[in-house]
C-alpha cells in the first residue's frame, strides 16, 4: 500500500463561548450495525496478589432478528441494590442505554471484530463512556470497559459509608471489593498497576478462541480509548513503566486518549510510546497542561492533539453525566434523608468545580424531564437552574459527537487501513467542527497500519 504522510499540519485559534448548533445532536453518528450489550465477570489476581473481580461491560454489533427480540439494555453501580444498615436505603439509580439491548446474538461475519478497550477515569464508572462506546460498536467494533477495581465509585461509595458508620461507633459494614482490610480506594500506584494488569486480562479473554467473543474478535487489530486515568494507562500499556515496574503489551495498536491523568501520566515511559496515538484536551480542562505534555513526550510518528473550546475535564472523561443526574435527582430529591448513597451519586456530578460539573455540560431539560430536579440541585450547589445559566460551556452531547467522530475516523485508519485519517482531521473534521475547536495539531501522520476489510461497519 503507498505509503501517505501529512507533515506539519495545525490550526490553532480562538473563538468566544462555544454553544451546540439547531440540529447537531440530531446528526449524531450512528453506523449500519445494531448495538449489543452484555456484562463478563471474571476473578483475576492484583498486584498485591490479592484476587479481584472484574466486570466487563461489552458492546457488540448485534444479529438484527435477535436484536429487535431483545429488551433494552441499562446501566448501573455495582452496589444498586445492595443492603445498607437502616434506616438508609439501598443504592436504586440506573440510565437507560441510548441503543444498546441486553444479550442479543452477535451478528456473525467471515472475519473478526476489531477489539476497542475503553478504560474510565480515576474513581469512576465503567459505564460512564456509554455513548462512545455504544457509537464504536454500531460501527463494527467490539468494545469492552473494564472496571477497574479498586478505583472505582463503587469504592468511593463503600468508604463514605463505612467512615459514617465508623464515626458513629460502629465498625465498617460494606467490605471491599477485592477483599483487602482498610480503605478500599486505592493509591495511585496500586491504582495504576492494577489497571494495567485488568486490560491485559481483558485482551487474554477476547484471546481465548472458546469464549463467547473469541471467534468474533480479531486480537491482531486492538485499540485503546482512556479517560483521565485511563489515559495513562494506556500509555502504561503502550510503552510500560520502568518507575511502575508495568511491561508494555505490544498487541495495543492505537492510543484515542480524552485528558490525562493528571500525576499518573509522567510515571509512564512516554516517549518509548511510538503506536498511533491522538490525544483531546479541552480550553477548561484542569489537566489541559498535562495533555500537551504527554503530546510533545511521546515519540510516535503518527500522532494528533485536539483541544475543544470550553470542553471541562469531565466532559471529556466521560459522556453519561447527565443521564446520570436525570435518573438520580428524583431519587435523592423524594428521600435526601435514607437514599444516602443516591444523594452522594448527585454531589459526585454537581460539585466538582475544578473537573466541571453536569451545570457546565448539561442542557435545561436534563434538570426538569421527566421530573423538576431543580430544588435538590439548588440545595446542594446554590444555583437556581434556568434556561438561561445552563449550561454554562459546551454542551455535552456536542462533544460526544465530535469525540465519536473522531475516534471512529482514527480507528477506521489504524485498524482498518481505511488511510484518511490525517486528510480527514485537517479537512472535514476541522472543517465541521470549527467553531467549537481551539488547537488542532498533525505534525505527522503514516497512513498505512493495517489492511482495509471494507465492509466493516457498513452492513446493516
Amino acid at each position: 500500500m503507498l505509503r501517505k504522510i501529512l507533515r506539519a499540519a495545525c490550526f490553532a485559534t480562538s473563538f468566544p463561548l462555544s454553544v451546540g448548533l439547531p440540529g447537531f445532536v440530531q446528526a449524531a453518528d450512528w453506523g449500519g450495525h445494531k448495538v449489543g450489550h452484555t456484562i463478563m465477570s471474571v476473578t483475576l489476581q492484583g498486584s498485591a496478589g490479592e484476587f479481584r473481580p472484574l466486570d466487563i461491560l461489552i458492546w457488540y454489533p448485534a444479529d438484527p432478528k435477535s436484536y429487535r427480540n431483545a429488551p433494552p439494555s441499562t446501566y448501573k453501580p455495582r452496589l444498586h441494590g445492595v443492603t445498607l444498615p437502616a434506616p438508609w436505603d439501598a443504592l436504586s439509580w440506573e440510565f437507560a442505554a441510548e441503543r444498546a439491548r441486553e444479550n442479543p446474538s452477535i451478528k456473525t461475519r467471515r472475519h473478526g471484530y476489531p477489539l476497542i478497550i475503553v478504560s474510565h477515569p480515576a474513581t469512576g464508572e465503567l459505564y460512564g463512556n456509554s455513548k462512545i462506546s455504544e457509537r464504536l460498536a454500531s460501527y463494527g467494533y467490539i468494545v469492552a470497559a473494564p472496571a477497574h477495581n479498586g478505583d472505582t465509585q463503587d469504592e468511593v461509595r463503600i468508604d463514605f459509608i463505612n467512615d459514617l458508620i465508623t464515626k458513629q461507633g460502629g465498625s465498617p459494614f460494606l467490605p471491599c471489593l477485592d477483599g483487602l482490610g482498610g480503605t478500599c480506594t486505592d493509591v495511585v500506584r496500586k491504582s495504576m498497576q492494577d489497571r494495567a494488569l485488568d486490560v491485559k486480562a481483558v485482551i487474554d479473554i477476547f484471546s481465548n478462541i472458546s469464549s463467547r467473543f473469541g471467534k468474533h474478535v480479531d486480537v491482531d487489530r486492538i485499540g485503546f480509548v482512556g479517560a483521565s486515568r485511563g489515559s495513562p494507562t494506556g500509555l502504561s500499556l503502550a510503552g510500560g513503566s520502568d518507575i511502575l515496574m508495568i511491561p508494555r503489551d505490544e498487541r495495543v495498536d492505537a492510543l484515542f486518549l480524552l485528558t490525562a491523568g493528571g500525576a499518573a501520566n509522567p510515571l509512564m515511559n512516554q516517549a518509548a510510546v511510538t503506536i498511533p496515538t491522538v490525544q483531546v484536551s479541552g480550553t477548561r480542562d484542569r489537566n489541559l497542561s498535562v495533555s500537551r505534555t504527554t503530546f510533545d513526550a511521546i515519540s510516535s510518528s503518527s500522532k494528533a492533539y485536539v483541544v475543544i473550546t470550553s470542553a471541562w475535564h469531565r466532559g471529556l472523561s466521560a459522556d453519561s453525566y447527565c443521564e446520570q443526574m436525570q435518573a438520580i435527582g428524583p431519587i435523592a430529591q423524594s428521600n435526601p434523608e435514607t437514599a444516602i448513597l443516591d444523594l452522594h451519586s448527585l454531589k459526585n456530578l454537581v460539585l466538582s468545580p475544578d473537573s466541571g460539573t453536569t451545570l457546565d455540560h448539561c442542557p435545561y431539560e436534563f434538570f426538569v424531564e421527566p421530573v423538576d430536579i431543580t430544588p435538590v440541585v439548588l440545595a446542594q450547589t446554590g444555583v437556581q437552574v434556568t434556561p438561561e445559566n445552563v449550561p454554562t460551556s459546551i454542551e455535552r452531547e456536542v462533544v460526544t459527537v465530535m469525540v465519536s467522530a473522531l475516534a471512529r475516523a482514527f480507528f477506521d485508519d489504524v485498524l482498518r487501513g481505511k488511510d484518511n485519517f490525517g486528510e480527514y482531521l485537517v479537512g472535514e473534521f476541522r472543517d465541521k467542527y470549527s467553531e467549537n475547536l481551539t488547537t488542532v495539531e498533525l505534525p505527522s501522520w503514516h497512513s498505512d497500519h493495517g489492511d482495509d476489510h471494507g465492509d466493516d461497519g457498513d452492513d446493516e
